[in-house]
């Protein structure tokens, strides 16, 4: 064997077994503060080491119960009238075919995580950092 070669397979065993890169998957075993246990380790991943992206972040946007009103009249015309009320009040978000809980006052877009959340992740610096990309959702 060549010193070229030798010095290649190291390099290799290295890159390797450093795991700098990786698709994990994981569950949601703990919410304040987050821990998340990541399939066939035993140990969860603590909150400092978890990455949040906006996909599993909670996010909600308060109703409008308001009126607009428009009343105008033109010489030679008909009065022209026209009113929009309660704008967002009926409005339902669902995620994977279930519809998300509303507080009063508020539209649920995105739900934060939850215990038994199982989620997709992306193990980073040699698995001390975990970034958090979607939850998975099984079936159909």
């Amino acid at each position: 064997m060549e010193l070229i070669e030798v010095i290649q397979s190291i390099t290799q065993g290295v890159v390797k077994a450093s795991d700098l890169t990786d698709l994990s998957i994981g569950t949601v075993s703990k919410v304040s503060p987050l821990q998340i246990t990541e399939e066939n380790v035993s140990d969860p991943i603590p909150a400092q080491a978890l990455l949040l992206t906006a996909a599993v972040v909670e996010k909600k946007i308060t109703t409008l119960r308001h009126r607009h009103s428009i009343s105008k009249s033109y010489p030679g015309w008909n009065t022209l009238e026209a009113s929009i009320e309660d704008a967002l009040v009926d409005t339902q978000c669902y995620e994977a075919g279930k519809a998300l809980t509303n507080e009063p006052g508020y539209v649920t877009l995105n739900r934060g995580l939850a215990v038994g959340d199982r989620v997709l992740m992306l193990r980073v610096s040699g698995g001390q950092r975990y970034i958090i990309l979607s939850r998975i959702f099984e079936g159909g």
